[in-house]
């Protein structure tokens, strides 16, 4: 695994925890400002974790796609170089 990879994984499992953070705070605020119910409190929370999840993945995905397309394109390149 190289180092801007590593880097990657930290900052976006960052973006996550913040999201996750920011999301449970509003929620918890709901629940002792307007008296939300506390099973709406969970159902929430839970639906909080797994959009972080899943934006993870798509994210991942996302680059992963794009590293493959950028292989492909430089193969392509290599082979209509003229040779020497």
């Amino acid at each position: 695994m190289s180092k801007n990879q590593r880097m990657f994984d930290l900052l976006l499992e960052l973006l996550i925890t913040g999201m996750i953070v920011i999301g449970i705070s509003y929620i918890l605020v709901s629940l002792f400002v307007f008296g939300v119910s506390g099973e709406s409190v969970t159902l929430s929370i839970y639906f909080l974790i797994n959009l972080g999840s899943g934006f993870s993945y798509a994210v991942r995905q996302t680059l992963t796609a794009d590293i493959n397309m950028l292989s492909t394109q430089r193969i392509h390149e290599y082979t209509t170089i003229k040779s020497e």
